[in-house]
C-alpha cells in the first residue's frame, strides 16, 4: 500500500497516516460528507461518477458517462498525460 500511495505524484504515505492519526475527526467528517453527496446523487454502485448532478455508477455505465462528457463538449487529448502513456485496455468505441 505504501508503495502504491507514494507512486502517486504529490502523495506521501507517511504524511497521510500521520494526518489521519492526528486528526481522525477531520477524516471522518470528509467521509460522512462524501456519503451524503453519494446518497443525494443516487449512488448505487462503484465506480461512482457524477457529472452535472447525474450519477453514473458501475463499470457498465462508463460508456454512457463518456458519451455524456462528449455530448457536453469534452474533447479527447491528442496525447495522453503521464503516467497514462498507453491506451487503456478498454477504450470507448464511440470517440
Amino acid at each position: 500500500m505504501k508503495d502504491a500511495v507514494n507512486s502517486v505524484d504529490g502523495l506521501d504515505y507517511d504524511k497521510a497516516i500521520k494526518f489521519i492519526q492526528e486528526q481522525p475527526e477531520k477524516v471522518d467528517a470528509v467521509w460522512q460528507e462524501n456519503q451524503v453527496i453519494q446518497l443525494n446523487a443516487g449512488h448505487g454502485g462503484v465506480p461512482l461518477m457524477i457529472f452535472q448532478n447525474e450519477p453514473f455508477f458501475g463499470q457498465d455505465r462508463f460508456d454512457m458517462f463518456y458519451w455524456r462528457l462528449r455530448q457536453s463538449g469534452l474533447t479527447k487529448r491528442k496525447e495522453p498525460r503521464a503516467p497514462f502513456i498507453n491506451k487503456p485496455l478498454r477504450w470507448p468505441d464511440n470517440q
